[in-house]
């Protein structure tokens, strides 16, 4: 059995140490959360990506604030909840990572 990721706040220390493990995510200190930035291809891509990073987030029950125009793409990632960062947020993050070096070409 696994354990849910934990809704829970983290402390600097903490978020620090998920931020080494993930690729070109930003601390937002301001808005309290991890922000990332994508240009695609064309527009069709950047929807098709966005599709399935909504699969992704409905499967977790946690969801991007995003934001969009024509091939440029940017999610913030934050638990209103919790008020900050939290575990859900990194295993958000790393998902769609996943999904973007598999799958899509950005720059």
């Amino acid at each position: 059995m696994t354990t849910a990721p934990s809704r829970r706040a983290l402390p600097p220390a903490q978020i620090e140490r998920h931020l080494e493990r993930l690729s070109a995510w930003r601390w937002d200190t301001a808005e309290n959360c991890i922000v990332k930035s994508w240009t695609f291809d064309s527009f069709r891509n950047l929807m098709a990506c966005l599709m399935q990073i909504a699969e992704i987030a409905e499967r977790l029950d946690h969801h991007p604030h995003i934001t969009t125009c024509y091939t440029h793409l940017q999610l913030q990632l934050s638990t209103h909840d919790a008020q900050g960062l939290t575990d859900l947020d990194f295993q958000l993050a790393e998902s769609i990572d996943q999904l973007m070096d598999g799958q899509f070409t950005t720059s």
